[in-house]
């Protein structure tokens, strides 16, 4: 973290006190499971896997029945994890369906109940299965982005542009190599490509 420093885009409405923004590196980690208690209320700290990114952690309150799910959770808005691990998504989705949770605190999107987990994991096991006939079939991941329909999930925002990153994603795991690295600059590159594949069908 501290070799990576801070890394924002040059967008104009996060350049005020930019400057002033120190890193702050954590001074506790854990590896599958931590537990803090602030007198009887009990605060778990969970990481099962890769999934959105390498390091996704959720924090689970079961006095509450609330968990905090991170961007592991995307109610209703496309979720993107080409910097993580697609099926280990859909088996974080599959753990979080298990636990006693009555509302759920996503990274994008409105605050959840039980109901709304089961629909980004369809949107992720839709696009795994879509992926994987073009996959199998010989397209560029590209071109397996520019031909998939996603149905009702092409309406949530952000559905258009995170599609060709999840399919690189998936490549990587139909090939055998689910953890590598993906570079930004072939990401964008791709990207650029498959939207004006896209205009073009239009």
């Amino acid at each position: 973290m501290l070799e990576a420093g801070l890394i924002f885009p040059a967008r104009e409405d996060w350049k005020e006190g930019i400057e002033e923004l120190k890193l702050a590196p954590p001074t506790t980690t854990f590896a599958d499971k931590m537990t803090y208690r602030y007198g009887d209320l009990e605060i778990q700290l969970v990481y099962n896997g890769a999934a959105h990114t390498m390091g996704d952690a959720q924090i689970y309150l079961p006095r509450y029945k609330v968990l905090f799910a991170g961007d592991v959770a995307f109610h209703y808005v496309a979720p993107h994890f080409w910097q993580g691990h697609g099926s280990g998504l859909l088996r974080v989705l599959d753990w979080i369906k298990d636990l006693e949770v009555e509302t759920f605190v996503p990274g994008h999107g409105p605050v959840g109940a039980e109901k709304d987990i089961p629909e980004m994991r369809e949107y992720v096991e839709i696009l795994k299965r879509e992926a994987k006939k073009r996959f199998d079939a010989g397209m560029s991941a590209v071109e397996a982005s520019v031909d998939i329909q996603m149905g009702r999930f092409d309406d949530w925002p952000n559905a258009t542009e995170r599609v060709i990153g999840n399919v690189m994603r998936f490549y990587l795991e139909f090939q055998g190599t689910p953890l590598a690295t993906i570079d930004p600059k072939a990401i964008r590159k791709a990207r650029e490509e498959y939207l004006a594949r896209k205009r073009l069908r239009a």
